[in-house]
C-alpha cells in the first residue's frame, strides 16, 4: 500500500497532467536567431497559426524586466490559435541572447533588429503587424510602435505611457486593480491624453484602457482577463472579425506547476529508497549527470538539475532531522504570502484602484491563486537560461550547494531551518527600550555617514536620477511591499495563538 504523502503526490501529479493536457495548444514554436552587429546574437521563437494560410498577420511579444520570451509564450499561443502569428524573443542580457546590461536604448535597438527580420520573412505579412509588451517590454513597444506608422497596434500590459489621440495607432492599455508600479489613477490620468475623438481601427484612433480584477504587476502576462482583450484587440486592429476568446494558457502554466511540484514530491522518495545505502556515490552520479547534460544536451541539462536539486535537498534534510520542521518553514512562508496580499489590498485602497474598481475585491481570491504560480514559472526559466548559459554567479551557488550535501547531507536546508527558527525566537524575547549613551566612536561616525549619504543624495539629485516624484515613489513600494508585510509578520510571528499552532504542527 502506498502512504498517504505518496497518495497525495500521485493525485497532485495527475491534476496537474489534466490541466496541462487539457488545455495544451496544438501549436508548434519554431526557434529561431537574428545577429546584430559585433555579432550580438538575440533568440526568439515564433508560432504559427494551424487553420490559416500564409502570409498571417503578425504580432511581436516584448518582454520585461528580469524576464524572458517565455514570459510572453502565454499569450503568443492564444494570438497563433486564435490566427494571428506571434514573435517572442529574449532582449539583450536576458535569457538566451548575447549578454550586457539593462539599457533602454538597447533594448529599442534589439527590437528595430527583431523588426527588421520580421518584415523580410514571407510568412509574416509585413502590412498586418502589431506590438505587444509588458512593463519594459511595454516602454519599449510604445517608443517603436509611436515612431512606425506601419504598426497597425501596440498594447501594453502592466505599465503605462505617454502617447498621443494620433500615435501610436490603436493603441491599448491593459493593467490590474492590484498593480504595484502603475496604479489605475496614475494610468487613467496618461491614457486620458490619449484618447480620440474619431476613435476608428482603420484610421489608428481606436484607444482602449482594461483593468483586470485579477491581476498585479508581475503576472500580467498570464492574467486571463488582459490576454483575452490584448488578442480580441488584435484581432480588430489587424482585420480580422472579433470574436469571443476562450482563454486557457494560466491552466497549462497551474498544470505545469502541479507536474513540477509533484516530481519533486516523489523523486524525493525515490531518491531516499536508491540512496540508502549509498548516498555520496549516487549524488556524485547526479551531479556528474546534470554536468554532462548541461553542456551537451543544452536545456535538457537545466531541466535535470533543477529538478533533482530540490529532490536531493529534501530527500537529505527529511532523513536527518524532523521532517516536521518542514511544515513549521512552510507556515512562514504562508503567513507571509498572507501579509503580502494583505499589502497588495492596502496599496490598492490606499492609491485610489480600488476606489475606482471596487470589483477588484471579486478577483482578489483568483488573483492569490494564480499569482504563486505565475512567479515560480518566470523564476524556473530564468534559472534555466542563466544554467545553460553558464552564468558564474549561479553555478558557483548551485556548486556550493551541491558541496554543501555532498559533504554534510541535509545541511543546506537544516542552515536554512536554523536561521529562520532562531530569527523567529529573537523576534519573540521581549522588548528592552532601556537607554544608553552611544560610544564617541558612534558619534563621531553618525554625522560623517549622514553626511556622505547627503553628498551622494546631492549628486543624484543634480544628475536628475533622484527627483521629489522618485523619492515618493520608492517610499511608497518600499512602505506596502517591504515595510508592511514585514512589520505584520514580525507583530504575527510575537503572538502566542501562532506560537501554540507552531507547536501544534510540530507537535504532529
Amino acid at each position: 500500500m502506498l502512504n498517504r504523502i505518496t497518495q497525495v503526490w500521485l493525485l497532485l501529479l495527475a491534476l496537474g497532467i489534466a490541466l496541462w493536457w487539457g488545455t495544451r495548444f496544438e501549436i508548434e514554436g519554431h526557434s529561431f536567431q537574428v545577429l546584430g552587429p559585433v555579432n550580438q546574437e538575440l533568440v526568439g521563437r515564433y508560432y504559427l497559426p494551424n487553420d490559416t494560410q500564409s502570409p498571417y498577420p503578425t504580432v511581436i511579444l516584448c518582454h520585461g524586466i528580469s524576464s524572458q520570451k517565455e514570459t510572453m509564450e502565454p499569450l503568443a499561443l492564444e494570438l497563433a490559435n486564435q490566427g494571428i502569428a506571434a514573435v517572442t524573443f529574449d532582449f539583450g542580457g536576458q535569457g538566451e541572447s548575447y549578454p550586457r546590461e539593462i539599457s533602454q536604448a538597447d533594448n529599442q535597438t534589439d527590437l528595430e533588429q527583431i523588426m527588421a527580420w520580421v518584415k523580410k520573412q514571407r510568412i509574416f505579412d509585413p502590412m498586418r503587424l502589431g506590438l505587444a509588451g509588458h512593463s519594459m517590454g511595454g516602454t519599449t513597444a510604445l517608443i517603436y510602435g509611436s515612431g512606425d506608422p506601419k504598426i497597425r497596434a501596440t498594447v501594453l500590459l502592466g505599465i503605462g505611457g505617454e502617447a498621443t489621440p494620433d500615435t501610436p495607432n490603436n493603441f491599448m492599455v491593459g493593467i490590474g486593480v492590484y498593480e504595484q508600479l502603475n496604479p489605475v489613477p496614475v494610468t487613467q490620468a496618461l491614457f486620458n491624453a490619449a484618447i480620440s475623438p474619431r476613435s476608428n481601427f482603420v484610421k489608428g484612433t481606436a484607444r482602449n484602457l482594461v483593468i483586470s480584477t485579477t491581476s498585479e504587476h508581475a503576472n500580467a502576462p498570464y492574467d486571463p482577463e488582459l490576454i483575452a482583450q490584448t488578442v480580441q484587440w488584435m484581432h480588430q486592429a489587424l482585420g480580422l472579425p472579433p470574436h469571443q476568446v476562450n482563454i486557457r494558457g494560466q491552466w497549462q502554466i497551474v498544470g505545469l506547476g502541479l507536474i513540477y511540484l509533484a516530481g519533486i514530491g516523489l523523486g524525493t522518495g525515490v531518491y531516499q529508497w536508491v540512496a540508502r545505502k549509498s548516498k555520496d556515490k549516487i549524488l556524485l552520479l547526479l551531479i556528474l549527470v546534470g554536468f554532462v547534460l548541461t553542456q551537451f544536451q543544452g536545456a535538457m541539462g537545466g531541466y535535470f538539475i533543477l529538478w533533482v536539486l530540490p529532490v536531493v535537498l529534501l530527500a537529505h534534510f527529511c532523513q536527518r532531522y524532523q521532517a516536521s520542521h518542514l511544515r513549521t518553514i512552510a507556515l512562514y512562508g504562508g503567513v507571509f504570502y498572507l501579509m503580502y496580499s494583505v499589502s497588495l489590498v492596502a496599496h490598492g485602497l490606499f492609491s485610489g484602484s480600488l476606489i475606482r474598481v471596487p470589483t477588484g475585491f471579486l478577483g482578489f481570491p483568483i488573483l492569490l491563486l494564480y499569482l504563486p504560480f505565475g512567479i515560480s514559472y518566470n523564476l524556473f526559466f530564468l534559472l534555466l537560461h542563466k544554467l545553460n548559459h553558464g552564468q558564474a554567479w549561479v553555478w558557483i551557488m548551485f556548486l556550493i550547494l551541491w558541496g554543501g550535501e555532498l559533504l554534510r547531507p541535509g545541511i543546506v536546508l537544516h542552515l536554512g531551518d536554523w536561521l529562520i527558527r532562531g530569527g523567529a525566537a529573537w523576534i519573540r524575547q521581549p522588548f528592552n527600550l532601556q537607554w544608553r549613551r552611544p560610544s564617541n566612536l558612534a558619534l563621531i561616525s553618525l554625522p560623517i555617514a549622514l553626511g556622505i549619504l547627503g553628498v551622494l543624495a546631492w549628486q543624484q539629485w543634480q544628475a536628475g536620477f533622484f527627483t521629489g516624484e522618485a523619492f515618493v515613489f520608492a517610499a511608497n513600494i518600499l512602505g506596502f511591499f517591504v515595510v508592511l508585510p514585514v512589520g505584520l509578520t514580525l507583530g504575527i510571528l510575537r503572538s502566542s495563538w501562532f506560537v501554540g499552532l507552531e507547536t501544534r504542527l510540530e507537535g504532529d
